[in-house]
């Protein structure tokens, strides 16, 4: 299992992998542009995918766009998305999202070190998104999402949602959301039955008014403030978008507590921060995303998006 291991190293950090649950693959970033902003997707709420941090976005999603992933790590891991958003009638807009990861081949062995073969470990995790406006600027939405995890002939499946809200102050610009994560239950696991990853953030999030400049601050795993050491900072996620024209848009991000795990000691050290940019061509777009781990390596991932709407409206 030391390709698993190691995923979750690059990933999450030591502190999460003491836990060792089977599901630490929910808190995966699902496409380069989360990534970019270490998870926190209110700062570019909206943006047509910025439903996948917090559901309450959908409405700010294009019809019939489609976002595509891939990520290759070390060891042979790779992981896969797809993002897809249209209006459906009776029901408004809709999201769907799909994570795949794959952990790539192991060796199967008997108790005598024997070889029996290979096999391989892979996570899925299917998504649907929606939203109902409580008031004219409180929308309410929910992802309901399938997950399974396989490792050789042996799974693990059960259903997770997540909820959330935001409130606009348009003519100040400021922005504040509040999201549940990964709330379900594992129907089925591997030997035990484990708890999902369920997270509880708040973030408040400002847009200049002169200045194509926005930035914010979210606060991430509030319900496990109490079971956990550290600090308060270790839990905060600050994160940058500056729109460069009406094509460019870049990103910055850290969350405070994975950096403090990750920087060395001593002269400038950049790990555990996040970059990105994307840049959006009519109905096509890239986005690129950096995400320093210190002397492990950097992560690299890249996302390409299409307007499918245009093409099936013609």
């Amino acid at each position: 299992m030391t390709r698993l291991t190691l995923f979750f190293f690059l990933v999450y950090s030591p502190v999460t992998l003491l836990a060792q649950e089977t599901w630490q693959f929910l808190q995966l970033p699902i496409n380069a542009k989360q990534a970019a902003v270490s998870g926190s997707t209110a700062i570019y709420s909206k943006e047509s995918d910025a439903f996948i941090g917090n559901p309450s976005f959908i409405g700010n999603a294009k019809s019939n766009e489609l976002i595509l992933s891939y990520s290759s790590y070390l060891a042979g891991i790779k992981t896969g998305s797809s993002i897809f958003s249209t209006d459906i009638p009776y029901v408004g807009k809709t999201g769907f999202s799909v994570l795949y990861t794959n952990y790539g081949a192991f060796t199967k062995t008997d108790v005598l070190a024997n070889k029996l073969g290979d096999f391989t470990a892979n996570d899925l995790v299917i998504g649907a998104s929606f939203a109902y406006d409580v008031t004219d600027s409180i929308p309410v939405g929910a992802t309901v999402k399938w997950v399974s995890s396989y490792i050789e002939s042996y799974s693990s499946y059960g259903m997770a949602v997540d909820i959330g809200s935001r409130y606009y102050l348009d003519d100040t610009g400021w922005l504040f959301t509040a999201v549940l994560k990964n709330a379900g239950k594992q129907f089925k696991g591997y030997r035990i039955s484990e708890s999902l990853p369920t997270v509880f953030n708040i973030g408040a999030f400002k847009t200049l008014k002169y200045i194509p400049l926005s930035f914010g601050i979210e606060a991430e795993g509030l319900n496990k403030f109490s079971d956990q050491k550290g600090s308060v900072v270790d839990y905060l996620i600050i994160s940058a978008m500056m729109r460069a024209n009406q094509s460019l848009t870049l990103f910055a991000s850290s969350h405070l507590g994975h950096r403090n795990e990750l920087k060395s000691t001593g002269g400038i050290d950049l790990s555990g921060i996040n970059f990105g940019a994307n840049l959006n061509l009519k109905s096509f777009s890239i986005t690129y995303a950096y995400s320093n781990m210190g002397i492990i390596e950097g992560i690299h991932r890249i996302d390409f998006g299409i307007n499918l709407g245009k093409y099936l409206s013609n």
